[in-house]
């Protein structure tokens, strides 16, 4: 056994992508095209993999992806509001009660306990909102509603990352300058724009064929959805408490909140969302200039800044297109990123510790066995089909799918060239552990993959703690950490989130601090 191995891992290493399937696609017309799917590769891939989860999305927040989504009938949503009766017309839905109950009990500005967001300045609540009926003042009881869908929604627009964040950092841009082609942030308006920005976003899905809603996330998912009298029952509206419970209930309340959302950190959960990847249009798939105009070295995150106007036209119109189309089943891409992570992510990260060289020797040798015929001992072989292994049931139909696929292609032999390459460098007398570890952070660093900073197992009075807007430190963005109860209500240390409603602690009343004007309703 150790004779064939070394015999195999004394092939010339090939560092090749394996030769995709299908052609180059012209990019001519600023189209999508597998030359810039291939190009940001991890970037999809990594987009497939977050979508709708809380984790990875708040992770790498500036989402540049759209997909066709259902909401199965019957499905629950919550809403808080300062009235009783049913709503008409557009407002937001929320997946979780703890988001809802946030606009319902009269907390006033800051995060869910009604003080100033943990670990910075700037009192702000989730989302300015529509209804003039909107939540009840600071220590005033509002309703928490329930809807029930009375049939299928098949016509909501899912737009990825932290597009519910009112920031000027990105969280808005496929919204603000791609659908709304308007450049703006709306600068000024009130609580960061999101009545002109739901109106303008319903507009819009009347003259594309009916949009029902459009599935966004920020502390929570939700759907800004444009007509409640058409697909919901009205459930029930109870009467909340009194939001001023004093500082021991309010950081109770923060956890609690915080604990909601970290239970959808990965899935939404109850089959309540269903994602057609096989009509997933994105600006990672086109020729397009999404660097990051911010002179921080550590905002790396894409941008839509510095695109080119034809291009983001063409992004538009592809995706009107693709919505208009009708749709078949959906390949689920995701589940085919899930089984690579499950099986290579935390190895990686084991291995990006640089563990003593035999245990990375036996960590890769335990990765990779499967994939060499020691009848035919053929790196190149070896490699494709390491390569090709978790593709195999996958069914390609649509041109989205080629595109994903080749994303996905070029990532699975970045990481199984990387890996044999590693073997072969451990196994070499003129090699070191050290030259290896660097080729595995290299990868490592290069897949940017979001379960990297995972904290691993929280005590149960304890969630990982992570920045999602408005909550968070620069500290909880870049290194998550586990937190309870009251290291989360004492948090300090610079807020990670820019931008947006509540920038500062201003006067009483000026729309910048814990008690300037209250949200509409969610």
């Amino acid at each position: 056994m150790a004779k064939s191995l070394l015999l195999l891992l004394s092939l010339p290493l090939s560092l090749a992508i394996p030769s995709l399937q299908e052609p180059i696609l012209d990019p001519a017309e600023h189209g999508e095209n597998y030359r810039s799917a291939n190009e940001n590769a991890n970037l999809i891939f990594n987009s497939i993999h977050s979508s709708m989860r809380q984790w990875g999305s708040s992770l790498q927040h500036n989402g540049m992806s759209f997909f066709p989504a259902s909401i199965p009938e019957g499905t629950l949503f919550y809403h808080g509001r300062g009235a009783p009766e049913p709503v008409k017309g557009t407002e937001w839905l929320a997946f979780e009660v703890e988001h809802a109950e946030n606009f319902a009990r009269g907390r006033g500005g800051g995060g869910p306990g009604g003080r100033r967001p943990p670990g910075g300045p700037g009192g702000e609540r989730p989302n300015g909102r529509l209804d003039s009926k909107g939540p009840p003042g600071f220590g005033e009881a509002g309703y928490l509603h329930v809807y029930r869908t009375n049939r299928r929604l098949d016509k909501i627009l899912y737009i990825d990352g932290m597009s519910a964040g009112k920031t000027d950092m990105g969280t808005l841009d496929t919204q603000d300058i791609l659908l709304l082609e308007n450049n703006s942030t709306y600068e000024g308006a009130p609580m960061g724009g999101e009545q002109e920005r739901a109106k303008g976003l319903c507009e819009m899905g009347k003259q594309w064929g009916g949009i029902e809603g459009f599935l966004r996330m920020e502390a929570g998912f939700e759907i800004i959805y444009c007509d409640f009298e058409d697909g919901l029952d009205f459930v029930q509206a109870h009467k909340r408490p009194s939001g001023n419970d004093g500082p021991a209930l309010n950081n109770l309340h923060e956890f609690e909140y915080s604990r909601a959302i970290a239970a959808r950190y990965h899935g939404i959960g109850g089959g309540r969302v269903e994602i057609n990847y096989s009509s997933m249009v994105s600006a990672f798939f086109y020729p397009m200039n999404l660097s990051n105009p911010h002179p921080d070295p550590k905002q790396i995150l894409p941008r839509l800044d510095s695109a080119d106007t034809d291009g983001l036209a063409r992004i538009k119109s592809d995706l009107k297109s693709v919505w208009g189309r009708e749709k078949a089943g959906s390949t689920r891409w995701q589940d085919v990123v899930d089984m690579i992570m499950a099986r290579y992510s935390d190895r990686l990260k084991y291995l990006g510790a640089s563990p003593a060289a035999d245990i990375m020797l036996s960590e890769i040798n335990n990765l990779l066995n499967i994939y060499i015929d020691y009848n035919e001992l053929s790196i190149e072989k070896s490699i494709e089909t390491c390569t090709n292994h978790y593709l195999i049931p996958t069914t390609v139909s649509t041109l989205q799918d080629k595109l994903i696929h080749s994303a996905i292609t070029t990532v699975m032999s970045k990481v199984c060239n990387t890996l044999f390459s590693v073997r072969q460098d451990l196994l070499s007398e003129n090699e070191s552990q050290a030259a290896a570890a660097v080729q595995i952070a290299s990868l490592n660093d290069w897949l940017n993959w979001t379960t990297f900073l995972d904290c691993g197992v929280c005590k149960y009075d304890e969630v990982c703690y992570i920045a999602v807007w408005p909550w968070g430190t620069v500290e909880d963005h870049f290194s998550p950490k586990c937190k309870n109860s009251t290291a989360i209500g004492q948090s300090e240390g610079d807020r990670y989130w820019r931008g947006g409603p509540g920038r500062g602690r201003g006067p009483p009343g000026d729309g910048k601090g814990p008690n300037g004007p209250p949200p509409m309703e969610l």
